[in-house]
């Protein structure tokens, strides 16, 4: 729930995961790997399959993709905002 006076999203908006088909796809699923803390991920990056979709134009369906972590540390990371990402019904 938004605070009070603030706008948020409906809830088919939201989507927690990825798809299979872009789960399963090399190139689609590293397309959704950004930059953590070395505290969330060793490695200091990770996938972010959890994502909002932000607007619908026509071709263009810019989406806002994160990481919870607020059980770890109470912060959302956000990996990425901008246009779609690559998916087989994408260019």
């Amino acid at each position: 729930s938004p605070p009070p006076g603030r706008p948020g999203y409906s809830r088919q908006r939201h989507a927690r995961d990825e798809s299979e088909a872009v789960k399963a796809n090399e190139r689609f699923r590293l397309a959704r790997v950004f930059p953590v803390p070395s505290h969330i991920d060793v490695s200091g990056m990770l996938f972010m399959p959890a994502h909002f979709k932000i607007a619908q134009f026509g071709m263009i369906s810019p989406r806002l993709h994160y990481h919870d972590a607020t059980g770890v540390d109470g912060r959302i990371y956000v990996g990425f905002i901008g246009a779609h990402l690559p998916t087989k019904n994408t260019n």
